[in-house]
């Protein structure tokens, strides 16, 4: 376990604080019940599974008409699909995040919000398979927010997260365009972790995913105008003039390069936030080699 020094300090002042927000983070998730079709402009219907914990889509097959070929509807134009059931999701990266109702203790008045559960399995190279179970929260006590992660199968465990980012820090430390999540607590054993890091606004302050686009945003809101047909636009296209995408790129470039040789590179094109406003990264989720991985997250397929 590791602690930063004032969520340390906090903890003592309130003991039993940690007792609590377990017992509402499993209140929250036997409640958490999300609606159906929760991402704008997605174009298929999308649901969440509430006995497996997994995002599903609706699966749809083509229309072939008496010749065998392709049918189009006479009205759209388009190629004509039916449902025939429901599948794993595949968009992005296969879980999205939409919030659940707040839970609040009476006694330390501590708020606690479900931002949404992962359980899905994400191929890896052509023999390997990543599995990931995890639960998202969002934290308020006594006007402090935080992000809390409680996972049971990962390759980025709590303490290692914890150690992670606070090694990232150091290394990033000189470039002032770039500013790394406050991670507070890092715990693990062998059958479940919880990571606890400072709340940062994201699309709310104007940062976006970088690189690779909102499919691959495992934290915050999903916004109307960012998904585009059957894919996602990546946030490069909102840098209008092509000078600045190129100073952000030698930028996100210095960054990664830092991250590589310190070993904790992995997916950070999926947690690297840019703000056009002010030209800055923000960086979350710090993931080093899964060399002590929690409820074997990589198998053969």
């Amino acid at each position: 376990m590791a602690y930063a020094n004032e969520f340390r300090a906090m903890l003592k002042e309130h003991p039993g604080i940690i007792r609590t927000a377990i017992g509402l983070a499993n209140r929250a998730v036997d409640e958490y019940d999300p609606p159906d079709n929760p991402i704008p402009g997605y174009y298929r219907d999308v649901r969440f599974d509430k006995k497996t914990g997994k995002w599903l889509e609706e699966e749809r097959h083509i229309l072939l008409n008496e010749q065998g070929k392709t049918y189009i509807d006479p009205v759209s134009g388009k190629t004509a699909t039916k449902p025939v059931g429901w599948k794993d999701l595949t968009f992005g990266r296969g879980t999205i995040l939409v919030p659940g109702k707040p839970v609040t203790d009476e006694n330390t008045r501590l708020e606690l919000t479900v931002l949404g559960r992962s359980n899905r399995e994400m191929p890896l190279w052509s023999t390997g398979i990543r599995f990931d179970k995890c639960d998202y929260f969002k934290v308020g006590h006594e006007g402090h927010n935080f992000f809390v992660k409680r996972s049971i199968i990962t390759n980025n465990p709590g303490f290692n997260e914890f150690r992670n980012t606070i090694l990232a820090k150091e290394v990033l430390k000189n470039m002032d365009f770039v500013k790394v999540v406050e991670a507070q607590l890092g715990y693990e054993d062998q059958n479940e972790s919880w990571y606890v890091s400072k709340w940062e606004d994201l699309e709310k302050a104007g940062f976006g995913t970088f690189d690779i686009g909102i499919r691959s945003n495992d934290y915050g809101e999903k916004k109307e105008g960012l998904l585009s047909g059957f894919g996602v636009i990546p946030y490069k296209e909102y840098l209008v003039q092509e000078t600045e995408y190129k100073e952000a790129e030698k930028k996100a470039d210095l960054i990664r390069h830092k991250l590589y040789e310190a070993g904790i590179h992995h997916d950070v094109d999926a947690n690297l936030f840019y703000n056009i406003k002010t030209r800055t990264f923000i960086l979350l989720d710090v993931a080093g080699e899964p060399t002590k991985a929690l409820g074997n997250p990589i198998r053969e397929k």
